[in-house]
């Protein structure tokens, strides 16, 4: 999903463009996916934050000047029935903000980041523990600690 978001606003020249842009340009001069197709493509990657529709307007969540693509790069369709998880990250918080009364999002934020410099850990684990400082339950905690641990590995 990626490298198609990638391609597409590499193709384009920028980090936005308009919807119709995004759905129309590469169903008509790539073939590779109708209109249609390129609308469930857009709502994939709003699901997974890899793009912000404000309006009439598309913009990746990334730098897609960052992401190689392989030279003769086509999509599968299966692309189409892809699961994306959003980040971690974005659904440990939007647990946090759903059991907390009283507190912004940026006040979370906030929390999250003075633990995280201050203990010097990942934000997420970070954001773990502010939950578990404001007494909170997250039914998907031990999801996102086998994820989290998952990801750590790999990285090393």
């Amino acid at each position: 999903m990626r490298e198609l978001l990638a391609f597409v606003f590499q193709r384009k020249g920028s980090a936005n463009m308009s919807v119709d842009d995004f759905v129309y340009g590469p169903a008509a001069d790539l073939g590779w996916f109708t209109s249609k197709e390129m609308r469930k493509v857009l709502e994939i990657a709003q699901k997974a934050d890899l793009v912000i529709r404000d309006n009439d307007t598309v913009r990746t969540n990334f730098d897609p000047g960052t992401v190689d693509i392989p030279l003769g790069f086509k999509p599968s369709k299966d692309i189409l029935n892809e699961e994306v998880k959003r980040p971690v990250f974005q659904r440990i918080l939007d647990e946090i903000l759903a059991g907390t009364k009283g507190k912004s999002k940026s006040e979370i934020i906030s929390m999250v980041n003075q633990k995280q410099e201050r203990m010097n850990i990942e934000i997420e684990v970070a954001l773990l523990l502010v939950a578990r400082e404001l007494k909170l339950t997250l039914p998907n905690e031990t999801e996102y600690i086998q994820e989290l641990e998952e990801s750590i590995i790999q990285a090393d």
